[in-house]
């Protein structure tokens, strides 16, 4: 039986909200979920938190964290920047590693559209993270410039931020994103990579799986599995199965 607990990190002052799934053998593997922009450490139609359950049905352990200004983390959508959220990755990973129920040698992250590209820099950057899994990940940030004419005049400029469905866009996060080179970022170490991308995606273009993908093969031991038809967030029973099945197994051989 998996345990599951509420968790609570900070950063710069500010509390990052978490649920954490213990399996009933530890210390464990464990992996480190990374939501997407505008998501939250749940996702569309619970995908992280039913992956999350299966994961420790299988005896590995799951951490799911609100980055700050999501979710119920503390701070603002419009502070959000996507080093924010590596930031709160590197937090998470670190208390990890410092917990007696996570064996160091095997954690793994796991990120969905904007978290696959937090998960990529991530891995980059921290040696702790021994596997990855990218899920309809964003590769190149130039799809939040891409807008149509009719799009770009509904979208409220507020000086600091733009006002994009609701959600207050900081400028900060748009000036930054022209210099976030996330394959840049994961290439530097080689760790297994599995890239499950939806064949229509029309949120983040499977270009950007394709260009993960090869941009990996020569170094890393990496698979691109693309799931026929499906949409950016795996939208149906049949497709969910899917995804999580494929990211169990790879998290089975890889940690």
């Amino acid at each position: 039986m998996e345990t599951r607990e509420p968790v609570v990190l900070e950063n710069q002052g500010q509390k990052i909200f978490g649920v954490i799934h213990i399996p009933e053998k530890t210390p464990a593997p464990f992996v480190l979920f990374c939501h997407g922009f505008t998501g939250t450490k749940v996702e569309p139609h619970r995908i992280f938190v039913k992956t999350a359950e299966a994961l420790t049905r299988e005896g590995i352990g799951a951490l799911r964290i609100d980055f700050r200004g999501s979710g119920d983390s503390e701070g603002s959508f419009k502070d959000m920047t996507v080093e924010g959220e590596v930031s709160d990755a590197m937090i998470a990973i670190d208390y990890l590693a410092r917990s007696n129920l996570v064996d160091k040698e095997k954690i793994g992250i796991l990120g969905l559209s904007m978290g696959g590209a937090v998960a990529s820099i991530t891995s980059g950057r921290n040696s702790l993270i021994k596997s990855c899994v990218l899920w309809s990940a964003v590769c190149h940030f130039d799809i939040f410039f891409n807008r149509s004419p009719e799009e770009v005049s509904r979208i409220k400029d507020y000086g600091d931020f733009i006002d994009l469905g609701g959600n207050p866009v900081g400028k900060e996060f748009l000036s930054e994103i022209v210099n976030i080179k996330p394959l840049e970022e994961i290439k530097k170490r080689s760790i297994p990579v599995l890239i499950i991308h939806g064949g229509g995606d029309i949120v983040v273009p499977i270009q950007h799986a394709y260009d993960y993908f090869n941009g990996l093969k020569d170094t890393h031991k990496v698979k691109l599995e693309i799931i026929e038809n499906a949409d950016h967030t795996f939208n149906s029973i049949e497709w969910e199965e899917k995804v999580i099945e494929k990211t169990i197994k790879w998290f089975k051989e890889t940690l």
